[in-house]
């Protein structure tokens, strides 16, 4: 999975990750899990996929990214 993340020029976060690899471990599994451990001062309740709309909720600062094959998400924090 590639992950990047970056501030706009309003100061909101976003964040890209993307499952950009495929069979890598020699199986039929091309999902690809991640957590990230979010830095305290970044946006800590919630994230919503800007493309779907659906929302992911955070948990003691860990964000938990699920994405089947060639799937990616461009979250920003849920307002």
């Amino acid at each position: 999975m590639t992950i990047s993340a970056w501030r706009t020029s309003d100061g909101t976060v976003r964040i890209l990750a993307g499952n950009l690899e495929e069979g890598l471990r020699d199986d039929a599994d091309f999902t690809r899990h991640a957590t990230l451990a979010l830095p305290q001062s970044w946006p800590g309740a919630g994230w919503k996929n800007a493309w779907t709309g659906s929302t992911i909720s955070v948990k003691d600062n860990l964000l938990k990214i699920d994405l089947k094959q060639a799937e990616s998400v461009l979250l920003e924090p849920s307002k």
